[in-house]
């Protein structure tokens, strides 16, 4: 079993695309967020945008209704019998992911568009 590595990109607090690495070498997808096709960079990308890109390390898990849960995503979680809100992020401590304490985890949202859920 070999393990996803995979990042979504983040641009302006956004989701701009995603990053993967297979056997054949490492993709890139962008999504259309300035009416420019898919798959392409804006017309007016520079080098330094690409430097402002957030990536959110894809963490392996699936979230209860098998959505994929990234770094930085907010999800919704059931602990002791009450809901609340985890970011979810690398624990070094702990020598793992956060916020992901149950398979029954749901993703609301992310730090980046949603920050709100946080509080």
């Amino acid at each position: 079993m070999s393990r996803n590595i995979k990042f979504k990109l983040y641009y302006q607090n956004q989701v701009f695309g995603y990053e993967w690495l297979d056997e054949t070498g490492w993709h890139h997808s962008v999504i259309d967020l300035v009416k420019e096709s898919a798959g392409t960079l804006p017309h007016n990308w520079a080098v330094n945008d690409y430097k402002k890109l957030v990536r959110a390390q894809f963490t392996g898990l699936y979230d209860s209704k098998n959505n994929e849960i990234y770094q930085g995503d907010i999800v919704e979680n059931e602990k002791y019998g009450k809901t609340k809100n985890f970011l979810v992020k690398w624990g070094a401590d702990k020598h793992g992911w956060r916020g992901i304490e149950s398979k029954s985890v749901l993703i609301i949202g992310n730090q980046y568009e949603n920050p709100e859920l946080l509080n």
